[in-house]
């Protein structure tokens, strides 16, 4: 199932956003075995807007509006032992493959 573009913090309820989430690559995250992709900087936006998607296919309900970031800047592929210390306004998509 996919997971829409989104930012952990908009769905946590709590102010500020002080938290950081630790993702670590237990192997390695390739596009064939269901990778996290992010978007570099991106918790420089702040929070972005969220909009509803009810679409079956998704894990998530909520999803950034396509205009505010360019999915083109996207990275995925990481080796294993990679370390993503991600302040929650990160900009982030999961597929399971």
């Amino acid at each position: 199932m996919e997971v829409p573009w989104h930012q952990d913090g908009h769905y946590w309820p709590h102010r500020p956003l002080a938290a950081i989430t630790v993702w670590i690559a237990l192997d390695d995250s390739t596009t064939e075995n269901g990778c996290m992709r992010y978007i570099p900087g991106s918790h420089k936006s702040g929070v972005l807007s969220h909009h509803m998607d009810e679409r079956r296919e998704i894990v998530l309900s909520q999803a950034i509006q396509d205009d505010l970031f360019d999915e083109s800047t996207a990275e995925d592929d990481v080796a294993c032992g990679w370390t993503d210390f991600a302040p929650r306004r990160l900009s982030d998509s999961r597929f399971s493959g």
